[in-house]
């Protein structure tokens, strides 16, 4: 049956059909490409922030160091022995009128290396707001 003259008319018809449809859709495509381009040439393009000029670096070189000087050595300091606490240490008076002085009076004695009070602080100012600038030892 495929080779009746009715089946081939078909067939040319079909092919014929196809080329037509191809030629429209190419042709659509290329109309609606057109249509895109046109327009997002027409339309305002996005704000975008202006270019900030190039920052200029400047480089300079420090003169050469003779030799790093090292820091002194820290002071050591030799530990403390601790005393052994005694029996007399932790004994209380037997007066229930006992104050809270008493008590910190024995523990400070019971705690070795407890710090100190701070000292009050003077109320006289400084006669000026200044820093004291730092000595540098550069005789070497």
């Amino acid at each position: 049956m495929s080779l009746s003259p009715e089946c081939a008319q078909q067939q040319d018809r079909e092919a014929a059909n196809v080329k037509k449809i191809l030629a429209l859709a190419a042709v659509g495509s290329l109309g609606i490409h057109g249509l895109a381009c046109a327009i997002t040439t027409l339309l305002p393009r996005q704000v975008t922030a202006q270019e900030t000029p190039p920052i200029e670096l400047l480089l300079v070189s420090e003169p050469e160091e003779a030799s790093p000087k090292l820091a002194e050595p820290l002071a050591v300091e030799t530990p403390v022995a601790i005393p052994e606490p005694t029996p007399e240490d932790f004994e209380l008076s037997d007066s229930s009128r006992e104050s809270s002085s008493d008590v910190l009076m024995v523990a400070a004695k019971l705690a070795p290396g407890a710090p100190k009070a701070p000292e009050p602080a003077s109320s006289a100012m400084p006669e000026s707001n200044a820093l004291p600038s730092p000595k540098l030892d550069l005789d070497d």
